[in-house]
């Protein structure tokens, strides 16, 4: 038989990373000794096949032709087809095989050439047998690529087998999301993750399905801490919590407990030196105050070893050249949105910013000690001047 693969996403260039299905595709039917043809080239698409596998897992990846989409010969598999009559999953047997490591074109301080793809199960059933998942001609520094796309959403006692069987292999990396609600709730898969050996540099992907209350963000927060204390070459790169839990609309002081729950978290976080991103939907109607809650996703994803002050203030310092002092003490540079929502905050609420929104990274802080708050009371919004001077003072001694 003539077989042709055709992987949409490396073919335009939207992914270096070798698919894994192709592989085992590719594998299956090279031991039938069958002929495959891997389109890498605009005339490998026309060559004759009896079969023909496409492959798309990236979004910006172009369709393929219709023609080919409405041939009965095509498989197309991956989530973007799922719509079409001719979505395909691969069958158990071709997800025994061992992936064919020579399929694509990579070069050899390619990362992805000198892997193992490590397959344990089909779909959430684990694999009968498998073929060994060695790559024989890999060189240095050798990763092991755990592909399972349905790992997380097994049954218990398939994820701890899975976990026990990974314990053997070193330098693991997983290549889809981490399931923080299975790891947090179940004390054995947490103790079995943390006992695996990560890659050196590791950049974890984890899907937070457990919570974004402080509570369970804190429950998430120390486990990673743990995780970074066992393993001090892993990179933890964040975990998504939901900026707006409360309908702001309904009560608008909804949105104050929302930023003060934000930045507990960020502030526990920090203190602990693990990165939280905070994810604000798209939807701009979710919030009246969008424009000061949208600052909080930059924030933490680009700019995390700033406090809430700093970030609030370092667009008009840049723009101006001038220190965070300056601004505060001067109602000049009081004009532009943030600075006053922060003016705001500091005055209102003190004990919010104070406990949480001075923490830059560790144990550093910002100082307001020079900051004049008897001028910024003065000069600012109509709250009554002595008792909101002598609680800012109270707040900010603690």
């Amino acid at each position: 038989m003539r077989i042709t693969i055709y992987d949409l996403d490396f073919y335009s260039k939207h992914s270096f990373l070798p698919n894994p299905k192709a592989m085992k595709v590719s594998s299956y039917y090279k031991q039938k000794e069958d002929l495959v043809n891997f389109v890498t080239e605009e005339d490998h698409i026309l060559m004759d096949f009896d079969i023909m596998y496409i492959f798309k897992e990236k979004e910006r990846s172009p369709f393929p032709p219709s023609l080919l989409i409405d041939d009965p010969r095509v498989r197309l598999i991956g989530r973007y087809f799922k719509i079409y009559e001719g979505y395909s999953e691969l069958e158990i047997v071709m997800e025994m095989c061992r992936p064919d490591y020579q399929l694509y074109p990579l070069k050899k301080n390619n990362a992805y050439a000198n892997a193992h793809v490590v397959q344990l199960l089909h779909k959430t059933t684990l694999l009968p047998m498998k073929q060994d998942f060695t790559n024989r001609a890999a060189k240095g520094h050798k990763k092991h690529l755990i592909v399972d796309e349905f790992l997380w959403k097994s049954e218990k006692e398939i994820i701890l087998k899975c976990l026990e069987e990974l314990k053997g292999l070193k330098n693991i990396v997983f290549l889809k999301p981490i399931s923080l609600k299975v790891i947090i709730l179940n004390k054995n898969v947490q103790e079995l993750f943390l006992e695996l050996h990560f890659s050196r540099g590791t950049i974890f992907r984890f899907k937070n399905d457990y919570g974004s209350e402080f509570k369970e963000a804190k429950e998430i927060i120390d486990f990673m801490y743990e995780l970074k204390q066992k393993n001090d070459t892993i990179a933890i790169t964040g975990f998504p919590i939901k900026t707006v839990l409360y309908d702001h609309w309904k009560d608008l002081s909804l949105g104050i407990k929302d930023l003060e729950r934000c930045l507990k978290i960020v502030d526990y976080a920090k203190e602990r030196k693990i990165k939280v991103l905070l994810k604000l939907s798209n939807r701009r109607l979710i919030t009246p105050h969008w424009a000061y809650f949208d600052i909080l996703q930059v924030w933490t994803e680009y700019r995390h070893r700033r406090s809430f002050i700093h970030m609030m203030l370092a667009s008009t310092m840049e723009r101006n050249n001038v220190t965070m002092e300056e601004i505060l003490n001067d109602p000049l540079k009081w004009s532009a949105p943030r600075v006053h929502f922060l003016l705001h905050l500091l005055l209102k609420y003190p004990a919010v910013i104070n406990k949480y929104g001075r923490r830059q990274w560790g144990n550093s802080m910002t100082s307001l000690d020079k900051v004049d708050l008897t001028s910024v009371i003065q000069r600012e919004f109509y709250f009554n001047q002595e008792k909101t001077l002598k609680r800012l003072e109270e707040e900010l001694q603690r």
